[in-house]
């Protein structure tokens, strides 16, 4: 069961800067070049990649067995290993045991091949009893297959640690713009009530100018390309980060299913470590769930990689909003989530103290002052649902779905208004640890520092107290990773919502035309509209991205219409153009840039 605990000095960082920690075989030229690894958990080794760099010939660990590269017993081939980088395959034993003997042996480094096909390096945890102080990493199944099989050719070389690149640009999972949600239900989708706008930062890790870096998103859904857009750069600086680049939102259909999203760049340099030229993520378009978190359709419920909790334990709430419209008389099913007990102080459920409690809560946001952030001084947070979750006693970790009752708890909450902005999830209240699920692969944290304008759009907001009304205390929280960057991971938490019947909601304007331009705007755009026929009214609606109109207009007796709009005095980020007749709306995303 993986948990952190959400302290300053806490979370994985990596330095962005001239130079980085890399493993890199230098020998032979057949599989030469950098490869993807896995750093191991922190209390591993006493030895980092970030402390220094390891250059030595590669020699695999011998054990005497039938499995001899295992490394899971006393190392015979010491004098080969003294002052060498060793090679060792997974399994039988722990990391921690394997990389020890390697050390004892003589090795200077270690390195761990993974032993399933197609999965990626990963952080391996340390087992007590078995001390390492030499750097370790993992690399996958199939390098390991290479540089065994290159052993033929003649020795292997590697550096392992601090490595400087003349020509190397990068992108990854925290400098690419990710879907704010995850997983969208179908009908807030038929209600406009998502897009995604793709976007990344270009780091330059090299020492060279990097010239005409290109980024291209794609978007694939049911086997298709539907979306495929790239933006260039002039020049990015060696050891420099661009600015945001956007590319042109993309509106999915109402068809459910993944879409998944994959970012590629490059430049006119060739890069000499393009392991780290792609990121990719994916949102899900389900039947009824709202998450932040990417969806696991094997399991039937949010994407889960990690479990957090404050840094002291004790009383927590974590929040996820949401922005619904068309939304009266829709009801508030039910919340899923993932909850685990605190190994750490031998808790499992069972055991907790009298009166720890876990609970699941729906609130009403009215956000009174129109700033889109959450001030709890103003009472803007309301209770509206909640729910006590029994848990099995025999767990210390479970996925949790429980119903959302109204706060008269005679039934489910429905909503009594068009537009509406809910916030969801799971509360702990004890003296013990209890961690809740997150997703660290939908990571936020550049909507958290460059996009973000609603705390409807955060990856998930968290409270430590609450007054007696179950409404939060204190101004909402997001933790600081202590690298000049948030911790953007996602709550995997899913809110169940069932909407109004389809023939009940304003219907969709069809066969209508409508240009954007420019788009994104700095101070002004144009949009140029055309109808199968003419209209009694055309109406035009500006919203931000939590719905509220801020502007709107009406001609009449129309069907062809240009109407430019003065944006200079709105702020930078994502808005919409509403266009309604008499037949219908469509809603249309806007940008506003600068």
């Amino acid at each position: 069961m993986k948990k952190c605990v959400l302290l300053i000095n806490c979370l994985l960082a990596f330095a962005v800067c001239q130079a980085q920690v890399a493993v890199v075989v230098n020998s032979p030229a057949s599989v030469a070049g950098p490869k993807a690894f896995a750093e191991p958990a922190a209390d591993f080794t006493t030895t980092n990649l970030s402390s220094g760099t390891w250059t030595a010939d590669a020699v695999f660990v011998d054990n005497g067995s039938a499995t001899p590269t295992i490394g899971c017993d006393t190392v015979l081939n010491a004098s080969e290993l003294a002052g060498k980088i060793a090679l060792i395959d997974r399994g039988i034993c722990s990391f921690s045991e394997k990389v020890s003997r390697a050390e004892d042996a003589g090795a200077i480094a270690a390195i761990v091949f993974n032993n399933v096909p197609g999965e990626a390096p990963f952080i391996m945890a340390s087992t007590a009893g078995f001390p390492v102080t030499i750097p370790a990493v993992m690399l996958s199944y199939e390098d390991g297959q290479e540089i065994r099989d290159a052993m033929n050719e003649g020795t292997i070389n590697i550096t392992l640690g601090i490595f400087s690149f003349a020509n190397d640009i990068s992108i990854d999972g925290a400098k690419v713009v990710n879907p704010t949600e995850g997983t969208i239900p179908i009908f807030a989708v038929e209600n406009g009530d998502f897009d995604f706008t793709p976007g990344a930062l270009i780091v330059n890790r090299g020492t060279n100018e990097s010239e005409n870096a290109i980024i291209q998103a794609t978007i694939e859904h049911n086997g298709s390309q539907v979306y495929s857009e790239s933006e260039s750069i002039d020049m990015v600086a060696g050891g420099d980060t661009s600015d945001l680049v956007l590319l042109p939102t993309y509106v999915p259909p109402a068809d459910m299913g993944y879409y998944f999203v994959d970012y590629e760049i490059s430049s006119d340099s060739t890069d000499e470590s393009d392991i780290d030229n792609t990121a990719s993520s994916s949102f899900y378009v389900h039947e009824s769930a709202f998450s932040k978190a990417r969806w696991d359709e094997d399991n039937e419920r949010p994407m889960r990689t990690n479990a957090y909790t404050t840094a002291d334990g004790g009383n927590i709430l974590f929040l996820s909003g949401f922005h619904l419209s068309n939304a009266n008389g829709a009801t508030l099913d039910s919340v899923q989530f993932y909850v685990a007990a605190d190994s750490q102080v031998d808790t499992v459920f069972g055991n907790w103290a009298s009166g720890s409690t876990v609970r699941v809560y729906a609130y009403l946001w009215d956000d009174i002052n129109g700033d889109s952030v959450i001030t709890v001084a103003e009472n803007e947070l309301t209770a509206i649902a909640l729910n006590t979750v029994t848990l099995d006693p025999n767990l210390g970790s479970a996925w949790v779905t429980v119903e959302l009752l109204d706060f008269s708890l005679s039934g489910p909450y429905t909503i009594t208004e068009d537009e509406v902005d809910i916030f969801v999830g799971p509360r702990f209240e004890g003296s013990e640890s209890a961690f809740f699920g997150f997703d660290e692969g939908n990571d936020q944290t550049l909507q958290l520092e460059q996009l973000a304008v609603s705390h409807v759009d955060y990856p998930y907001l968290f409270f430590t107290a609450w007054d007696d009304n179950d409404v939060p205390t204190g101004e909402p929280s997001i933790f600081n990773n202590g690298m000049d960057g948030l911790f953007g991971g996602s709550l995997a938490t899913a809110l169940y919502v069932t909407p109004l019947e389809t023939s009940t909601k304003e219907p969709v304007l069809e066969n209508v035309t409508v240009k954007l331009y420019p788009n994104p705007a700095a101070d002004q755009f144009t949009a140029e509209v055309e109808l199968p026929a003419a209209s009694k009214f055309l109406e035009y609606s500006i919203r931000d991205a939590s719905g509220r109109q801020l502007f709107s207009t009406e001609k009449n007796n129309v069907q062809k219409d240009f109407a430019t709009f003065n944006v200079s005095t709105l702020p930078t980020g994502q808005y919409y153009l509403l266009v309604r007749t008499e037949n219908g709306v469509a809603t249309y995303p806007l940008s506003v840039q600068r």
